[in-house]
C-alpha cells in the first residue's frame, strides 16, 4: 500500500468498532441470524461435521486480509476507496477469511485433528 493512502481518522475508528455486528447474538437479535444459523444447521448436516464458532477481531494486519491470501499487491481492492486502512499495517478487516490462518486457529485445527469440524468465522466491521 502506498503512503499516500487516506487512513482512518480516531473518530472515524470509533465509529467503525462501534458498529453492532449484526450476526453475533450478543450484541442483540436480528433476523440475519436465523438464516445463518438455518445454513450452519445444513452445513453440518450434510458434512456430518461439529460446528465452532470464530469471531476474529476488527482491526487486522494488512498482510493477513490481502497478503497471506494471494492478492496482488496491485489488486483494487486494497485501494482506499474499498479498504479502511488505520496505518501502513493494519486495517478493518474487509472479509472473514483474514483470520482462518491466525495462531488461533492453528490451536483449533490440532484439538480437532481427528474429527471433522466446520469453523464458522463471523464478524462485520462496517
Amino acid at each position: 500500500m502506498s503512503s499516500s493512502v487516506p487512513h482512518l481518522s480516531p473518530a472515524q475508528l470509533r465509529a467503525a468498532l462501534g458498529l453492532r455486528d449484526l450476526t453475533d447474538p450478543g450484541e442483540g437479535s436480528h433476523a440475519i441470524q436465523i438464516l445463518i444459523d438455518r445454513a450452519v444447521a445444513a452445513l453440518s448436516r450434510a458434512w456430518s461435521c461439529e460446528v465452532r464458532w470464530c469471531r476474529g477481531g476488527k482491526v487486522v494486519p494488512v498482510a493477513d486480509n490481502y497478503d497471506r491470501l494471494g492478492y496482488a499487491p496491485g489488486a483494487i481492492t486494497r485501494e482506499a476507496r474499498y479498504t479502511r486502512y488505520v496505518s501502513s499495517r493494519r486495517m478493518l478487516r474487509s472479509h472473514q477469511f483474514c483470520g482462518v490462518e491466525t495462531p488461533a486457529f492453528g490451536q483449533e485445527k490440532r484439538r480437532s485433528s481427528s474429527r471433522r469440524v466446520t469453523l464458522i468465522c463471523s464478524d462485520h466491521t462496517g
